[in-house]
């Protein structure tokens, strides 16, 4: 049985956005079928997100294992592919590593407040991607 390491000293639990990757049938802005999953991700992967930017808008930082290596990579995600957006708290050694090198030298953002201002924003910003794409393929 493989167990996480947990945070070692120095190193503090952090809040993220966790989600899923959705499974086949979702549809790109064109209304064409995706491919399943990422280049990084399987479909249904659970993967954390740590950093995005409101003003683009397509994209989002996440942490997941990868889709070959089962390693922790860190990899952008169309924020389209998003399902079961949540709040959650993270301890594992392998994702604050990750955390820690994307904010080198910058203080770590990723408390409560603001994972939970990003899920929000997140998630109204999902809904309006799917019913842009919803509009497309009813045309």
């Amino acid at each position: 049985m493989m167990t996480e390491a947990i945070a070692p000293v120095g190193h503090s639990p952090v809040w993220c956005v966790a989600a899923n990757l959705m499974a086949n049938g979702a549809l790109d802005a064109q209304g064409q079928n995706l491919p399943s999953g990422t280049k990084h991700f399987r479909e249904g992967s659970k993967v954390l997100l740590i950093d995005w930017s409101p003003r683009d808008g397509v994209d989002a930082v996440a942490i997941g294992r990868h889709r070959k290596s089962k390693q922790w990579v860190k990899a952008t995600v169309p924020i389209g592919r998003l399902t079961t957006l949540e709040v959650e708290v993270i301890d594992t050694a392998a994702v604050l590593n990750l955390v820690a090198k994307h904010f080198s030298g910058n203080r770590c953002p990723l408390t409560h407040e603001f994972a939970t201002e990003m899920c929000a924003a997140l998630v109204s910003s999902v809904g309006a991607l799917r019913s842009e794409i919803a509009e497309v393929v009813l045309k």
